[in-house]
């Protein structure tokens, strides 16, 4: 598909950590000292340019989320000066490294360019699209309508799934997972085996969004624009 994948050998994986490490290297540079700053602006911009390399439309999401709250919390830190100075920078490196990895270099495809599938196409239509997934999202769902106290198994979600594909289209399916880390545990464990889980990611979120109103310092916003969009 003409995606990085890095040494994760998974371009999505590799997409989503380039993602949380851009914006977290954009704020160690604002907090390191003036003659090593450029390392953190350094591994913004390859970072950045590590997630249009991998072509992950959500992680491009995610890293867009923790950057535009790294650069909100900084703005309201009355230090806008700095904050258009380093955003100018960062963005203007990270889009030429983005563009001489994708087009010069390394001739992967970018996040941008596998949004052409949707063109054409109507909000309800991009939305039905986003969830079928390459019908990874059906089967999941069928899964569920199926076994929906126990699931199908651990790790058999992988197994089956191209099975439900030749029965219900008569076509083949490539190895894959559910396309979702929520829709993929109710799948496997069912409502019983998933519900921990789910309960833990409420958990998570509802501490580092609303959970913890006390927490100060300007890297706050940037952990929570980054949770945001991980989820």
């Amino acid at each position: 598909l003409g995606r990085a994948t890095g040494l994760m050998l998974d371009a999505n994986a590799y997409g989503m950590l380039a993602a949380l490490a851009a914006p977290l290297a954009a704020l160690a540079a604002c907090s390191l000292e003036p003659r090593v700053r450029w390392y953190g602006a350094a591994a913004f911009a390859i970072n950045w340019g590590g997630v249009w390399m991998s072509g992950s439309r959500t992680a491009l999401l995610c890293a867009l989320a923790g950057t535009v709250a790294f650069a909100v919390s900084e703005v309201r830190r009355r230090r806008v000066r700095r904050v258009v100075w380093l955003s100018a920078v960062g963005a203007l490196t990270a889009l030429l490294a983005a563009l001489a990895l994708t087009v010069t270099l390394s001739r992967t495809t970018g996040p941008l360019e596998r949004t052409e599938e949707f063109s054409g196409r109507s909000l309800w239509q991009v939305a039905e699209v986003l969830l079928a997934r390459g019908g990874y999202g059906e089967i999941a769902a069928r899964m569920v309508w199926e076994y929906p106290l126990t699931g199908v198994g651990i790790g058999s979600y992988h197994w089956l799934a191209p099975d439900y594909r030749r029965v219900t289209f008569d076509q083949e399916l490539a190895f894959d997972n559910a396309q979702n880390w929520w829709r993929h545990q109710l799948a496997e464990l069912g409502l019983l085996g998933a519900l921990p889980l789910l309960a833990w990611s409420i958990v998570i979120v509802w501490l580092t969004m609303w959970g913890a109103r006390r927490a100060r310092g300007h890297h706050v916003a940037t952990v929570r624009g980054l949770v945001a969009g991980l989820g």
